[in-house]
């Protein structure tokens, strides 16, 4: 930017010829006067036009004091950065430049009662205006879980990277972020239907930091639209049921992931890693179940189950040491025989959770 320094007159006769005659600048032009004039013809490159107006104002007051020219250079710089700054908050105001904190979106209206699908909160049930799928860009419209909606929300995460990752490392972690979630959610897997499937909404890279980086996981039932909310975590369980479920979900997960026969042919030690797994959980259910101060309903089938329990653990230690894919199989199919179903179905009748 080329900038003059000002260079007060000090009265001293002009070297040139003599005193500077009366009436006529001696001082020069004021550099502050033509900065003022070329920033504002710039204008919004850097905001030029804040110093162009600064310059101005300061050559209109310092041009009579030391008696330069360049008033009328000064008063166009002003009226140019004035301009700019007009234009600037002119598109400021109809969203030319975005917002930081609401997600850059087209012009066209927005339906009545909806809000951005980052906005949605844990426990929310929502409908799609347009029935659009989870990875449309769209607005939500919450609704109340008791009436008729295509969406639960069952968690909202923030990502921890402060620069958009891509879709695909984004859709990865947030798969696996949902999955951890779900079952915080939705304690009584039981009580899910098989025709729930998990959902997200992710932002893309334009709406990176205008989401927050928030990502929303939630449930949609592939038979359509439902009615009532699916939550079932401390909210909405009593201290028996959550003292079950807890204990009851680390086992049935380990047991619904028993190795295949074709892997125990190829290799029978690799269910040792399994079979490992499986136990501990199988001793924190029996933990659980022994510890826990029953209601009188409640005790009898918290016995039951953990007497079948227990029998699970011996084919476990079997599998441990099996040396060929025949025996593996065996093992395995004793570890299942006594994974406590009929029991299981008992304390949650006595429970009050799904049954089957």
């Amino acid at each position: 930017m080329p900038i003059v320094d000002d260079q007060p007159n000090d009265g001293r006769p002009d070297q040139a010829g003599g005193a500077a005659a009366v009436g006529v600048p001696s001082g020069g032009w004021s550099g502050y006067a033509i900065t003022s004039l070329v920033a504002g013809i710039l204008g919004v490159a850097c905001f030029l036009w804040v110093a162009g107006l600064a310059f101005g104002i300061a050559a209109l007051c310092g041009i009579p004091r030391r008696n330069q020219r360049g008033r009328g250079l000064a008063v166009a710089g002003i009226v140019l950065s004035a301009l700019w700054a007009l234009s600037f908050a002119v598109a400021a105001a109809l969203g030319a430049f975005g917002h930081p904190l609401v997600p850059v979106r087209s012009a066209r209206a927005e339906p009545s009662g909806t809000v951005s699908e980052f906005g949605l909160r844990r426990g929310d049930c929502f409908e799609t205006p347009d029935a659009a799928t989870a990875k449309d860009r769209t607005r939500v419209r919450p609704l109340s879980c008791t009436e008729r909606h295509s969406g639960e929300v069952f968690a909202v995460a923030t990502a921890d990277d402060p620069f958009y990752p891509g879709p695909y490392p984004l859709q990865r972690e947030t798969t696996k972020a949902c999955e951890a979630q779900r079952n915080a959610y939705a304690m009584d897997t039981w009580a899910l239907p098989r025709s729930v499937r998990v959902h997200d909404y992710l932002p893309d890279e334009q709406s990176w930091e205008s989401s927050g980086h928030r990502i929303v996981c939630w449930f949609a039932d592939d038979e359509g639209e439902r009615t009532g909310s699916l939550r079932r975590d401390e909210t909405t369980l009593t201290t028996e049921q959550i003292s079950y479920l807890q204990a009851a979900d680390r086992m049935e997960g380990e047991l619904a992931g028993a190795p295949r026969s074709m892997d125990l042919d190829a290799d029978p030690t690799s269910a040792r890693p399994w079979a490992n797994r499986l136990s501990a959980a199988v001793n924190a259910e029996v933990a659980t179940l022994d510890s826990t101060t029953w209601s009188d309903r409640v005790r009898q089938p918290a016995a039951d189950l953990k007497a079948e329990l227990l029998q699970m653990l011996p084919a476990l230690a079997a599998l441990r040491t099996a040396s060929d894919g025949t025996s593996a199989q065996e093992d395995v199919a004793a570890v299942r025989s006594h994974g406590g179903h009929t029991q299981a179905v008992a304390i949650r009748t006595a429970l009050g959770l799904a049954g089957e």
